[in-house]
Formats: structure tokens, C-alpha cells, sequence
């Protein structure tokens, strides 16, 4: 056996010197298994030098003493041995749980490959809102779901137990008309700033001290409700007791767009994680100047309200342009909770916190 490899040896070596006129020594062809005989690696050894046909692999500085006796090839062999880690990754792929982490991996690839898909979605049409303006929202989308579905969902009605009366689709009552940012009221701006966010012009998009004190109050809104919840708890069932505090967001006008653009209204951690990606694609690829025209032609001012040039006609029966500042105050309190200040017009909470926001409107800093 040992005779007819070295003879396929020598074969081999004398046809590569023919082809090419020079000594040759294909390293990637000539591999002994880690786990080879002495006996192998002792008649690699015996083997005559030929040099001019066949010359040793160079070793560098990774000889030593002891190597000396052994030839380049046995050498050769022990340095081309393979890794541990590798040889015991093997054997645990080949085993009975290779399938499932197989089908595993392969799903967290997809995953992945989905999610880096949907930023690239997002990131295009953010993109795209530089030069062309969006039509709708996803938040006006599904509010005109909620309407249309409301509109068609009253029942038959009966009269005297014999006839019945079908009652005609309410009419859908929606609003929304684009206006450029020159032709919104700059009383508007200020005041939306001044209420919303005071910071607007400064911030990357994200406000991390505002988000902080609206963390802070809220606990502390919580921690109220649950202590008087327990003192009244003698006297009321726990149902009546626990009132849900009001929930005070630190989210800046970037936030909220990007919210109102491409997400739902729910509050999870991975919808809140996916708010601050977009806030950053809109702070990257938007100015600010574009950023605030986006909201306000966009932001709900009541059910069924979009945009500045609705709610100026919905409540003042003029365009956006010709908004005071006491009108602009009043609308820029609104946004918190357009649909519940839609029903209360004359409320004092209104009417105070608009001459507060009217108060600060020459100190309201709009983009450049």
C-alpha cells in the first residue's frame, strides 16, 4: 500500500513538472486527516528527497528542534490539522437537533431579511415626501374605516311592532385639503409649537428630557390613583375605585408624525422602538420646515378633521392663512384631544390654557 502511494506520488509529481517546466507543489491536493496512523506518518518520512520534482512546502518559523527529523510533508500534515471547535460543531449539527435549530436559524434569517425590507419601505417614502406630498396617513386611513363602518352600522328600526323603518347611511362627514406652508397661518405655527413642542427647532427629533418628565408624571399619576383606590375601597367596589390616570406624553412633533404617518395608536414597546427609527429617517431626510407643513396638513383637529385648512373651516369658516392668534391658540390646545374639545367648545380649561399659549407665541422659534 504503501509502495503504491508513493509511486502515484512520484506520478503526479513528474506530470505537474512536464506541464509547467518548474517544480510544483499543490498543497490544497495533498491533506492528511488528523487522526492518521504513525505508521503513515513514519513511511512519509522514509520517503527518498527529490527535491527537483518534488520540493517541500515552506514551514516559516514554525519549526522547531524536535521537527527536524520529521519531513516537510509529515509537517505539512500535522499544521493542516483541523480545529476542535470546528470537528465538534460538526458532530452537534449532525445530531437529532440539527433539524429543529435548522428550521429555527431559518426563520430568524427571514425575519430579519422582513424587517430590514419594511425600514427600506419606509425609508422610501420618506424619501420620497422631499418633493411630493403625502396624500393620507395610516392613522387617517383607518379613521375613515372607523367612520364608514359607524355610518353603515345602524340597525332596522321598528315602529308600532309591525313596520319596519330601514334608516339611510349617515353621511360620512370628512375634511382634509392640502395647503403649502406659506399659506398656513404663522400665528398657527407658533402656537402649535409653543403647545406641542417648545423645542422643535433644537432637538434631533427626540426630546430624551421631555420623554424623562413624562415618565416621572405619569408614575406619580399612577401612584396617586392606586392610593386612593385602596382608602376608598371600603366604601366603593374596586371597579369604581381604580380610575386609569391620564397618560402624559413627552413625544415631539417629529414623533407624532411619524406615529400618525406609518403606525397605529397602540402603546408597545416595539411600536415605540419603530416610532424612533422613523424619527430619525424624517429628522435625516426632512428639514424641519418640511417636517412641521407635513404635521399640521395632517394632524387630527376632530373627528373626521385633518389638516389646518379643515379646522379652520370646520370651526371659524375661514382658510388657514387667516387665522388669528387667539383662533390659532384655541386650535393649537385642541391637538391633545381634538375629539373631546370638539364636543366642549366653550370649556374653561380651553379658554385658559389658550390665552396661556397666546401668551408665548412671540417666543415660539419657527424653522428657518
Amino acid at each position: 500500500m504503501l509502495k503504491r502511494l508513493s509511486r502515484w506520488l512520484t506520478s503526479r509529481r513528474r506530470r505537474a513538472g512536464a506541464r509547467d517546466n518548474r517544480p510544483a507543489f499543490d498543497d490544497t491536493r495533498f491533506d492528511l486527516h488528523p487522526e492518521a496512523s504513525h505508521s503513515l506518518l513514519h513511511a512519509l518520512d522514509e520517503l527518498p528527497p527529490d527535491e527537483a520534482a518534488m520540493p517541500a512546502p515552506t514551514l516559516g518559523a514554525q519549526g522547531n528542534d524536535k521537527a527536524e527529523g520529521r519531513s516537510a510533508y509529515r509537517q505539512h500534515a500535522i499544521h493542516r490539522r483541523r480545529t476542535p471547535t470546528s470537528s465538534h460543531l460538526s458532530r452537534f449539527m449532525r445530531g437529532p437537533l440539527s433539524l429543529p435549530l435548522q428550521a429555527l436559524w431559518r426563520w430568524l434569517v427571514l425575519l430579519l431579511i422582513a424587517g430590514f425590507a419594511l425600514q427600506l419601505f419606509f425609508l422610501g417614502r420618506i424619501a420620497l415626501m422631499v418633493r411630493v406630498d403625502p396624500q393620507s396617513t395610516a392613522f387617517e386611513r383607518s379613521e375613515l374605516w372607523r367612520l364608514w363602518q359607524e355610518s353603515r352600522a345602524d340597525p332596522p328600526v321598528a315602529t308600532n311592532g309591525k313596520k319596519v323603518v330601514v334608516r339611510k347611511p349617515k353621511p360620512l362627514r370628512w375634511r382634509q385639503q392640502w395647503v403649502d406652508y406659506e399659506r398656513i397661518s404663522t400665528q398657527l405655527k407658533r402656537a402649535v409649537i409653543a403647545s406641542e413642542d417648545d423645542g422643535f427647532v433644537n432637538h434631533p427629533g427626540v426630546d430624551w428630557v421631555a420623554l424623562q418628565e413624562a415618565w416621572l408624571r405619569n408614575a406619580a399619576a399612577q401612584a396617586r390613583a392606586e392610593m386612593l383606590a385602596q382608602r376608598s375601597a371600603a366604601q366603593r367596589t374596586t371597579q369604581q375605585a381604580v380610575r386609569q390616570p391620564k397618560v402624559v406624553g413627552g413625544s415631539t412633533i417629529t414623533q407624532q408624525l411619524a406615529k400618525n404617518l406609518f403606525l397605529s395608536g397602540e402603546r408597545t414597546l416595539l411600536r415605540k422602538s419603530q416610532e424612533l427609527v422613523l424619527t430619525l429617517m424624517l429628522e435625516t431626510l426632512l428639514d424641519k420646515r418640511r417636517i412641521l407643513e407635513v404635521y399640521l396638513n395632517h394632524v387630527e383637529w376632530g373627528e373626521g378633521v385633518f389638516g389646518a385648512q379643515a379646522a379652520a373651516q370646520r370651526y371659524y369658516a375661514k382658510n388657514a392663512w387667516q387665522l388669528g392668534p387667539e383662533e390659532a391658540a384655541r386650535l393649537a390646545v385642541m391637538l391633545p384631544r381634538p375629539r373631546f374639545f370638539e364636543k366642549l367648545p366653550n370649556s374653561s380649561y380651553l379658554a385658559e390654557r389658550a390665552g396661556v399659549i397666546e401668551s408665548r407665541l412671540w417666543f415660539a422659534q419657527l424653522p428657518p
